[in-house]
């Protein structure tokens, strides 16, 4: 009797532990290679154009739904990264979580590093910078993490984290 109890409880736990890390999950094989990748997305509007890649932030002067425009700051907050062009007035979807190969860098003083975390450029509007540990400041709120090291302006992968 005691070892079917401990067989259930064992399932249960098992079972539990599945459904609560589930949603947040990526498998690897063998090999390292990251296989399954959870993305979360949202839908927004385009207060102005947003290019894929590019980062974009809430624009708190229209009220009118969840309108979205390129960041232009290190003092705002990341909202998503936009996965598709969406013009100005469209709908588009916009990802906040997981793992994405096209986020727009802009090289600027420091080359991305694997690992670091990456921050919105105040130089190019959408585009995200490499700070090192050493310049951040308490404020700066990271968008994700770069999984690849760059010295070149262009696409980079990384892990989107902004919820």
């Amino acid at each position: 009797m005691k070892l079917v109890l401990t067989a259930i409880l064992f399932m249960v736990c098992f079972s539990a532990n599945a459904l609560i890390t589930a949603p947040y999950s990526s498998s690897v094989d063998n090999t390292g290679t990251v296989t399954y990748k959870d993305k979360v997305f949202i839908m927004v509007y385009g207060s102005s154009a947003l290019s894929a890649g590019q980062v974009a932030v809430l624009d708190v002067a229209n009220d009118n739904g969840v309108y979205a425009k390129p960041s232009s700051s290190a003092l705002e907050t990341p909202l998503c990264v936009a996965v598709e062009a969406i013009a100005a007035g469209a709908m588009g979807k916009c990802q906040v979580y997981g793992y994405n190969s096209q986020i727009l860098f802009a090289h600027g003083a420091t080359a991305a590093t694997a690992g670091e975390p990456m921050y919105l450029d105040t130089g190019t509007a959408g585009y995200v910078k490499a700070l090192g540990y050493s310049s951040v400041e308490p404020y700066y709120k990271s968008v994700g993490i770069f999984y690849d090291a760059s010295a070149a302006t262009g696409a980079v992968e990384a892990f989107i984290d902004t919820i």
